[in-house]
């Protein structure tokens, strides 16, 4: 798959299902905002067909990044240790595609796309992504995003956190916390970082 440059491919599929829609849900995101309806699950509008299309595509991009567990009987055919060389080469190759900046408009840029399954989908593509890898923790951690749009721009991190601890579906509480267990793993830098913004502010620091 990567050898065939295919992972580029995957990538724009991904990009394009989000920027596609930008005009066609502009008018309809405009009156939901005006209404006072614009909430956490709201988001890009999409049909069925392409959210269909869409989870085929994360569910790829997961099997692609997946670590394979410990061979179950001497006939396994791919050594442990040849996919957890092959995961390797595949996450760096999505980094590098821009996967991470392709996946966040689906779940957290702007309020993702409304589809609580793409949605879902898309926060545990992107856990699989960053976790135990430095180059995609860090590039996490410097994202910058707009949670809802014309809103203020917070960090990705702190996005996926608010989805995790306020989010009404349990699924995507489930897997915004694995975003933020993922960025955490073996990154202990990362987690001073996070920890900071969780400390409340001393009283007196505001003029």
């Amino acid at each position: 798959f990567r050898e065939m440059g295919y992972i580029s491919q995957l990538v724009q599929l991904l990009s394009s299902s989000t920027s596609a829609n930008v005009q066609g849900a502009s008018l309809e995101q405009g009156l939901r905002s005006l209404n006072g309806h614009l909430g956490e699950d709201s988001g890009f509008p999409i049909s069925q067909q392409k959210a269909s299309i869409l989870l085929c595509a994360l569910e790829t991009v997961m099997l692609l990044v997946a670590h394979m567990p410990e061979a179950r009987s001497a006939e396994a055919t791919v050594k442990p240790q040849d996919q957890q060389s092959s995961s390797q080469a595949n996450t760096g190759a999505l980094l590098q595609q821009g996967m991470l900046e392709a996946l966040l408009p689906l779940c957290l840029k702007e309020g993702g796309v409304a589809s609580p399954a793409v949605s879902t989908q898309s926060l545990s593509a992107l856990g699989d992504l960053v976790a135990g890898n430095k180059e995609g923790q860090q590039k996490l951690g410097a994202c910058i995003i707009a949670p809802k749009p014309g809103g203020p721009s917070v960090p990705a991190l702190q996005a996926a956190l608010r989805v995790a601890l306020h989010s009404s579906e349990p699924s995507k509480r489930s897997a915004a916390e694995h975003v933020v267990q993922a960025f955490c793993q073996g990154n202990p830098e990362g987690q001073a970082v996070l920890a900071s913004t969780l400390m409340p502010m001393p009283r007196g620091s505001t003029g």
